[in-house]
């Protein structure tokens, strides 16, 4: 009997492991009001932005204490944060193809 539990407690262990995370809600509103609500509340600027491949505005802003924000504008300006976390730790960009250092 032993032998069939611990083969089904594993399942039931690994199957919870990969369950899907419930999503968080999405806060979204004029592009000028999140970002100014960023700068005011989070101290956050933006440092780096682009272009989606469906024509979105990705930015992300980050605080000189670490705080950061990846937010996504449509085309109509409606601007929605779509990650924020602690600890950003910013990269020296490289260009693939580029001269060597």
């Amino acid at each position: 009997m032993l032998n069939l539990v611990k083969p089904c407690l594993v399942a039931a262990v690994l199957g919870g492991l990969t369950a899907p995370v419930a999503a968080e809600p999405l806060v979204c509103g004029a592009h000028e009001t999140i970002v100014g609500a960023l700068a005011e509340q989070y101290k956050e600027e933006r440092q780096s932005m682009g272009l989606s491949s469906s024509g979105h505005l990705v930015e992300v802003f980050v605080s000189g204490g670490g705080t950061w924000t990846i937010l996504l504008t449509t085309k109509a300006g409606l601007a929605c944060i779509v990650a924020s976390g602690l600890r950003w730790n910013g990269l020296t960009p490289t260009v693939v193809g580029g001269p060597a250092a």
